[in-house]
């Protein structure tokens, strides 16, 4: 974790130091999308819906650094998958719910082109984690919270002050329940 932050970083210095030195405009701008979240857990594979909040600033029409929030939703399965953490809890079988909520800080690198913009992402992405299973003999509960790789790319049609973008991200968390996460998103962002 601490080799992947200390590249994260590096890779940031050297993009705003040169990045700043293009001719273009950029600015700050924040952005709001619903998104579609897969997680897999070795054995344990459902998905939801949710809810994305950003906010970045664009160093020039090329770099850029964002910061965002993820509500990522609710996702259950049998216990079959996850027997260990059940007969750790309590020795029994039950229903399990997996609520996920991220936060991450990524390097933004853009293609501007006429009417349309591609760019990809490459950051870190923390994930808080709550585990809850019934038990026969009660609930269990089991917080975590971890931070892996984020790597996205995604497309945004340039309509001015308001642009529409969409995306796919991939997550590699290998600390908590969730091994992999990939979130799909779609929504609207607002530059100033």
């Amino acid at each position: 974790m601490k080799h992947l932050l200390k590249s994260f970083f590096l890779l940031l210095t050297v993009a705003i130091v040169f990045g700043t030195q293009a001719m273009a405009d950029g600015g700050l701008y924040v952005a709001a999308g619903g998104s579609h979240a897969r997680v897999d857990s070795g054995d344990f594979d459902d998905s939801d819906t949710a809810l994305t909040l950003r906010v970045g600033y664009m160093f020039n029409d090329i770099v850029g650094l964002e910061g965002g929030y993820y509500d990522l939703g609710k996702f259950s399965d049998s216990v079959e998958q996850l027997e260990r953490i059940l007969r750790d809890a309590a020795g029994g079988r039950g229903n399990v719910d997996l609520d996920l909520d991220g936060y991450s800080l990524a390097l933004v690198l853009n293609l501007p082109l006429a009417l349309f913009d591609i760019y990809g992402k490459i950051g870190v992405f923390g994930v808080d984690a709550e585990l809850t299973a019934d038990t026969p003999v009660g609930r269990f509960r089991r917080d975590e919270s971890a931070a892996g790789p984020l790597i996205a790319v995604g497309g945004e049609l340039d309509l001015g002050a308001l642009n529409i973008f969409a995306e796919i991200s991939r997550i590699d968390i290998d600390e908590v329940e969730v091994q992999d996460l990939d979130i799909a998103s779609i929504g609207i962002k607002l530059e100033f």
